[in-house]
């Protein structure tokens, strides 16, 4: 079994439906052992998962949970996704940093051009075309398959959450930064 994990809203930012659409694809094609966990809340919790069910997929809608239990969960899945609708104005958001430190690949509709290059830069996922349910399925499958691929993604996030998410490290670089501006 292969879990695809999203965590955060449930609202109208992101698209759920159609991570259920490429699962559903997928089925097709008896790729069925793909289960899709979807950790968190919003308005739009009920529909999505209705949507989900309609698809006859394989998924767990957990509702809102614990930070430190939503994240034990995040750690034991093999993927991210990042499923943004194309009119967000959301840049680095605080899912792809949990992804990051979880060490999954991801697959993301984001079309902020910063998250595109840095996931890109370092190797840590695939990026998709907004609302390209093929094209989303097709990554999906691709890191389905080639497990070898799934982890050095994985681990590429991970020393991406090393290098570009730890405040240990850029908090006091971005102080330095402040302070020779006020200079």
């Amino acid at each position: 079994e292969i879990c695809l994990a999203y965590i955060g809203t449930l609202g109208t930012s992101y698209n759920i439906n159609v991570i259920s659409d490429a699962l559903a694809i997928l089925k097709e094609k008896r790729i069925e052992n793909i289960k899709f966990v979807v950790m968190g809340d919003g308005p739009l919790k009920g529909a999505f998962e209705e949507y989900a069910k309609q698809k006859g997929i394989f998924c767990e809608f957990t509702g809102r949970l614990p930070y430190n239990e939503m994240v034990g969960r995040l750690c034991q899945c093999d993927i991210a996704v990042n499923p943004i609708v194309e009119t967000s104005s959301a840049s680095i958001i605080n899912k792809v940093g949990d992804y990051a430190a979880a060490g999954l690949p991801v697959i993301n509709t984001q079309p902020d051009k910063e998250y595109r290059k840095i996931l890109e830069e370092y190797q840590a996922g695939f990026n998709c075309k907004n609302g390209d349910v093929q094209d989303i399925a097709e990554k999906i499958e691709v890191l389905y398959k080639d497990k070898e691929l799934r982890e050095k993604m994985g681990e590429n996030n991970k020393r991406l959450a090393e290098e570009k998410f730890d405040r240990n490290k850029t908090y006091p670089q971005i102080i330095k930064l402040i302070n020779s501006l006020l200079k």
